[in-house]
């Protein structure tokens, strides 16, 4: 060793060799390989893929459409989604007709008439008709062979018409005749004696034998019948014989009065749109047939 020393070296450490420090080198190109194994499991290489692939490869080239191909491009879009709705329609359509035929089918089947023996009658029915006569009609249904046998047989089908008449009585006494008239005794008070001794006119069994008559005759025939209220209108016809002898005819009946028209002094009172009617007229009016005048030579 030389006599003269460093002083910056200190005695009893030996110096390192500068030739062998740290392998900084190797560090790094260890630390970028393992930086490059990791990326590896990142979405980092495809992006890198992508990158370069845009830069090798060529850009598409922009193609440009004439304005004529745009219009006619859109014509046909136009056209196809017109046909294309209308074809929905048309589906729609025919979906909502099956359904509402299956619907009416439906309802037809619970419509339909169930099997029956067909031997139900009516339970009858009485109406009242223009007449005033109570109708009661009635249908019985009875089980009968083949039709063929049943069309020409003549009691298969049938109707009977019956008509039921009760004829009245007349009325004999003041009490029978107050029932109608009640003041009738107060007005004629010399006419209870007499109804006591009164005999029953044979004109008020003729009457009446004439309407029955009459009833035969339209009845068979169906024609109109006589109204109730015309067919017992007719109360009584006495033979009276008055205290000096003399005879007294009593009629006692309904009159029906015209009181919109020539009928007016037959009551007491009118309601006023009566009387305000332009068919009005106070007083009965009468006619005779006109007989001509006969010349004198």
């Amino acid at each position: 060793m030389s006599e003269r020393q460093d002083r910056n070296i200190i005695e009893g450490v030996r110096r390192r060799s500068p030739g062998k420090g740290f392998p900084w080198g190797w560090a790094a190109f260890f630390a970028v390989l393992c930086i490059g194994g990791g990326s590896l499991f990142t979405p980092l290489p495809a992006k890198i893929k992508r990158g370069l692939k845009e830069i090798v490869s060529p850009k598409p080239e922009i193609v440009k459409v004439p304005a004529d191909e745009e219009d006619l491009r859109r014509q046909i879009e136009t056209r196809l989604r017109i046909e294309m709705e209308q074809a929905y329609d048309r589906q729609i359509e025919a979906i909502k007709r099956s359904a509402d035929k299956r619907v009416e089918d439906a309802k037809r089947e619970l419509d339909a008439p169930k099997a029956t023996d067909f031997t139900q009658s009516s339970e009858g029915d009485i109406r009242q008709l223009h007449a005033g006569i109570p109708f009661k009609a009635e249908v019985k249904i009875d089980k009968g062979t083949l039709a063929s046998k049943e069309r020409v047989t003549a009691d298969s089908y049938v109707a009977e018409y019956t008509l039921k008449v009760r004829l009245p009585a007349p009325a004999r006494t003041m009490a029978d005749l107050e029932l109608s008239n009640p003041k009738l005794g107060t007005m004629l008070p010399g006419l209870a004696p007499m109804v006591a001794q009164a005999e029953v006119s044979p004109w008020y069994f003729k009457i009446y034998d004439n309407k029955a008559e009459h009833l035969k005759h339209d009845a068979t025939a169906l024609n109109e019948l006589l109204t109730k209220h015309n067919l017992y209108d007719c109360e009584t016809i006495l033979n009276l014989r008055a205290p000096g002898g003399r005879k007294v005819f009593l009629m006692q009946a309904e009159m029906d009065v015209v009181s919109d028209g020539s009928d007016g002094d037959r009551l007491a009172s009118m309601p006023d749109e009566i009387v305000n009617s332009s068919y009005y007229q106070p007083f009965t009016s009468y006619g005779w047939p006109k007989k001509p005048r006969r010349r004198t030579r």
